[in-house]
């Protein structure tokens, strides 16, 4: 597994640079996990020349990142649906799946060094509206192509989440390739849109089946199975998973089954997985805009 490096750049109106000098004392300090502030230009004295970044290929909606030193520039006021992408030297576009906007900040996981910018890469739902409480989540889902809708114009928000789709979604989130591989799955055969993602979530330890060579792909995913897929994708990609909460204040928190008990105690423990007020519904199902807001909070976790 790759080591990635976190980066959180407050984006200004002008391009500041950091110097290599700066950015070596900064490994020196924090070894694959670089916090990189940018203060505001009241804060800071002086600016860079429009040579100097104009010189470096950096447009006014875009920064280059690198082991060595970063670039920064501006962009619009933050709105749902904005990311970062990639650009790539074949001048296509690569979304940046680990990464927040928010609020004048960019939080990502990168690694190596390129040339990245802002944009805005929503898209309009019929059933997906500005005031719904899964607005914010399902935007940042299908922004950064974790989720795709139902059809052209819906996202179907309410619908339960399969196992299936969240193995897909996780395979997303890593980006991984298609490989075709076959599972030990009998109702997992090869050439089907979820085939690769289980193939691949069950061959890293992030999901497993039922034991009798079924992976149960259509079912719908348990708040429980949520939690233990998701603790087990942060395990493979190295996140601490160490916090556990006390999910003895639900009333119905014995229903959760000793396989998934430590996943769920993960989960409300640092807050993904909450009660409806009362109970913990371990056993429940979760929707689409359930699911897609669980894993806005992860990612959020994960990148901060």
């Amino acid at each position: 597994m790759k080591k990635t490096t976190k980066w959180l750049v407050r984006i200004m109106l002008i391009c500041f640079i950091f110097t290599n000098i700066l950015s070596t004392q900064l490994v020196a300090m924090a070894a694959d996990k670089i916090t990189v502030v940018l203060e505001t230009i009241d804060e800071m004295s002086g600016s860079v020349p429009k040579s100097v970044y104009a010189f470096m290929g950096i447009t006014s909606d875009a920064y280059q990142f690198s082991s060595s030193g970063m670039h920064v520039c501006a962009f619009v006021e933050p709105v749902e649906g904005e990311v970062i992408v990639l650009v790539k030297t074949d001048a296509g576009e690569e979304v940046v799946k680990k990464s927040v906007v928010e609020n004048g900040y960019v939080y990502a996981l990168l690694d190596g060094s390129g040339i990245v910018r802002v944009i805005n890469n929503s898209k309009t739902f019929i059933d997906v509206n500005p005031g719904d409480w899964f607005y914010k989540a399902m935007t940042f889902a299908n922004s950064r192509r974790l989720f795709n809708g139902v059809s052209d114009t819906q996202m179907a928000p309410g619908m339960h989440m399969t196992r299936g789709m969240l193995a897909t979604v996780l395979h997303n989130l890593e980006n991984q390739e298609n490989s075709g591989a076959g599972t030990a799955f009998s109702d997992v055969p090869s050439g089907q849109w979820y085939s690769d993602g289980i193939a691949w979530a069950s061959s890293v330890g992030v999901v497993s089946g039922y034991g009798n060579g079924l992976f149960g792909t259509k079912d719908s995913v348990t708040r429980e199975q949520l939690a233990t897929m998701i603790m087990n994708y942060a395990k493979y990609i190295g996140m601490d998973t160490i916090v556990r909460g006390d999910i003895s204040v639900f009333p119905d928190s014995g229903e959760t089954s000793n396989w998934a008990n430590d996943a769920v105690r993960w989960a409300v423990g640092v807050g993904l997985l909450q009660g409806d007020g009362t109970n913990l519904r371990p056993k429940g199902t979760a929707t689409r805009a359930e699911a897609a807001t669980i894993l806005m909070n992860f990612i959020n976790i994960l990148v901060k």
